[in-house]
């Protein structure tokens, strides 16, 4: 039982961790972020037309 409760301790602390990054450095989020999303930028050329070109 202990194991579980460590694991969704551990869980709730990412979970917010997350939340603290995407609210208090958004903008640094995006410029890291390299994948792709369907509300993406399109002045941002995706990753898939760069696997293209090259």
């Amino acid at each position: 039982m202990m194991g579980y409760r460590v694991y969704v301790q551990l869980g709730c602390i990412a979970q917010g961790l997350l939340q603290h990054l995407a609210i208090n450095h958004t903008a640094e989020v995006w410029r890291c972020f390299r994948s792709w999303l369907r509300t993406m930028n399109p002045a941002i050329q995706p990753s898939e037309e760069d696997r293209m070109v090259a």
